[in-house]
């Protein structure tokens, strides 16, 4: 939001909804906390601006209107003069009609494939790794623009997972966000313990190199695992809603290795080490201070 206002707040939108569709719920209502430095000052009156401007045209094309909220302005130290980073909180509230189909992280089957649902993205700008936490993490730059969101592709995203949900064809799903597919992956293996083997080269298009594949930060992406007999099925009902999907490895429940790979760059851990660097990331932290 820092590095582009507008952009940045409909990407808060469009994750929160994405999030509330990988539990197989349809986004329904969205509340917000809007938190920014002082007002009177023209740069943060700016960011202010055009951050509501943002919110308030992802929810109107999500079709979940803003029901609650508040504004949180002057947070900042005058005497260093330092100010919070302009940050809309949004949570999404979203209906399940039936909780017996719901979604999480943890696979539902033993073994299968893992698809990715994406929308097509013309030219992102900086290959997604503009505004990114690779670039701000291993690069050491807080810089770049993020990649704009598909408002109305998003939606029909949600739309679609619910649909999957509803149909009792998806094994697990989880969104992609800060880090990019290649955290997304070695969360899913964390979280649901599983093995998890990815080829993302025939699926990110876009992506000339593999740093971009595996750690741009591209709106629009959910992976999913479903059992091998419902591929078709889903690829049928992703192309109609105008979504793609593309298989891109396999999954196996209990499994103790994680691989991701982009043309001849791969990446590879054990499930234990990902989940011991994902657990203990805070704690290593404060003991390094």
């Amino acid at each position: 939001v820092y590095l582009d206002p507008y952009i940045g707040a409909q990407l808060a939108v469009c994750e929160g909804c994405r999030n509330v569709a990988c539990v197989g719920a349809v986004p329904r209502a969205i509340t917000d906390g809007l938190n920014f430095g002082n007002p009177q000052r023209p740069h943060v009156y700016w960011q202010f601006v055009e951050a509501v401007k943002g919110l308030a045209d992802a929810a109107e094309a999500m079709n979940a209107p803003v029901i609650s909220g508040n504004v949180s302005f002057y947070n900042e130290d005058s005497q260093l003069g330092l100010e919070v980073l302009p940050t809309p909180l949004v949570g999404v509230c979203g209906v399940l009609s039936d909780a017996s189909n719901a979604l999480s992280m943890c696979p539902t089957v033993e073994s299968g494939d893992v698809l990715l649902l994406q929308v097509a993205l013309k030219s992102p700008r900086q290959s997604g790794l503009g505004a990114s936490a690779y670039a701000a993490e291993i690069g050491g730059v807080d810089d770049g623009l993020p990649v704009a969101p598909d408002l109305a592709a998003e939606r029909r995203l949600c739309e679609l997972m619910a649909t999957l949900a509803e149909q009792r064809l998806v094994a697990f799903a989880h969104d992609s966000s800060e880090g990019g597919l290649a955290v997304a992956a070695a969360e899913l293996a964390v979280v649901g313990s599983m093995a998890l083997d990815v080829d993302l080269s025939s699926a990110v298009a876009y992506c000339s190199d593999a740093t971009a594949a595996f750690f741009g930060e591209f709106p629009g992406q959910i992976v999913i695992g479903a059992a091998s007999e419902n591929g078709e099925r889903i690829t049928a009902l992703a192309k109609a809603s105008g979504i793609e999907s593309h298989r891109v490895g396999t999954f196996a429940a209990g499994g103790a290795t994680f691989g991701c790979r982009f043309g001849n760059t791969s990446l590879s851990s054990s499930v234990e080490a990902l989940a011991s660097a994902y657990e203990n990331g805070i704690p290593l932290a404060m003991s390094e201070r």
